[in-house]
């Protein structure tokens, strides 16, 4: 399957806003690349990656979640990860929603991972025309 041009997720203090719009149906995986602030890419080895679509912008459980994707990484030295969803996933209500994306990762061989949310926005699921 050809790479879709992944979405920017730029890491820095805060998360990275990024909005989403997909046609409902499509189980095409949504793609991102790590950068930081000078735009260069963030080598992704051993990181591991869960994207979560909620109806509420700040909920508090998981009662509500349309779905819960876990990251593959395609390239790790490029920065490039992606999240596939099952025909289930894209047979969401369209809609509007909320998502963010945590990276969990090693800090200075700490045998703990580190939890980070890197990125947050809007994800919009369209109506689709072909059933």
């Amino acid at each position: 399957m050809a790479e879709i041009n992944p979405l920017l997720i730029v890491i820095g203090d805060k998360p990275s806003r990024v909005n989403v719009q997909r046609s409902r149906g499509d189980t095409s995986p949504q793609n991102y690349q790590l950068v930081d602030r000078t735009m260069t890419v963030i080598d992704v080895t051993g990181r591991t990656f869960r994207l979560a679509v909620d109806p509420s912008s700040e909920p508090t459980s998981d009662v509500n979640e349309i779905y819960e994707l876990t990251g593959e990484i395609v390239d790790a030295e490029a920065g490039k990860i992606r999240f596939p969803l099952s025909a289930g996933d894209a047979a969401a209500t369209a809609g509007a929603y909320f998502y963010d994306i945590e990276m969990t990762y090693d800090e200075d061989d700490a045998a703990l991972g580190v939890i980070k949310t890197i990125a947050k926005g809007r994800w919009r699921i369209k109506q689709d025309v072909t059933k």
